[in-house]
């Protein structure tokens, strides 16, 4: 009896070893998504203020890249914390915590090339009337739905291209999407390329981790516009009750 309750202890005792290791394995691979997408992001909020743009081809403002930088950091600190937790001698910490101590200060940095940009002066604004009237014509053509269709086919045997245009359409979507609003074609249309675009990456490199994030996006979105759908039949239902009411108030 003694030795049958020791090899169970011997089993419960691997498979809490075996789940931690689990745990370690996803906390890495989340570092590594995260850091992918702050290295992205800043990278694109550093060529908008180089090039002098307040939004880009794709819609996105300089907030908005700002904001997923100080989101996707946020992120990162937490799996930081959560790897330091189950093996606090890992390597990978000091690694990811100089990484943030770096896109902490770039950013910083950034954010104050961003204010002088917001500055700019009525006048200089108007200089570049021409030069906005341009940028303009390119983001309506940029923004039709062949347009970014040819994106991701042109895209389909890159791995990591495809993956940069399924990030960007994530910050796309992310800033879109919004309760009433989620029903939007645009969105909706948006959505529809994303999933283009996984169906793509999941047949070019099917064991790729970002995969699990995107499909998390897609769920996500889903159940957005689902609310937004119930919600909208509740305003219906509740105007036409009213309606009725009022007929025998």
């Amino acid at each position: 009896m003694k030795e049958y309750t020791s090899k169970r202890a011997q089993e419960t005792q691997a498979k809490r070893t075996a789940a931690k290791d689990d745990e370690i394995r996803d906390c890495m691979d989340n570092l590594e998504r995260a850091s992918f997408f702050i290295e992205h992001n800043l990278s694109k909020f550093r060529e908008m203020i180089r090039q002098r743009k307040k939004k880009n081809e794709y819609g996105d403002t300089l907030d908005s890249r700002k904001d997923a930088v100080i989101r996707e950091l946020s992120e990162l600190e937490d799996y930081i914390a959560r790897l330091l937790s189950l093996d606090k001698n890992n390597s990978l910490i000091s690694h990811y915590q100089q990484k943030v101590d770096k896109w902490q200060s770039e950013l910083t940095d950034l954010e104050k090339q961003m204010e002088e940009l917001k500055n700019v002066s009525l006048f200089s604004l108007f200089g570049k009337k021409t030069t906005k009237a341009k940028e303009t014509k390119e983001v309506v053509h940029s923004k039709t739905p062949q347009a970014e269709e040819q994106n991701i086919n042109l895209f389909s045997n890159n791995a990591e291209q495809v993956k940069e245009v399924l990030t960007q359409l994530t910050i796309t979507v992310d800033s879109k999407i919004k309760s009433f609003c989620s029903g939007n074609k645009h969105v909706k249309s948006d959505i529809a390329k994303f999933g283009s675009g996984l169906a793509i990456l999941k047949s070019i490199d099917p064991n790729n981790s970002i995969i699990s994030h995107f499909e998390s996006k897609q769920q996500e979105w889903s159940m957005k516009i689902e609310r937004a759908k119930k919600s909208k039949i509740l305003v219906i239902v509740g105007v036409i009750i009213l309606l009725i009411l009022s007929d025998y108030i």
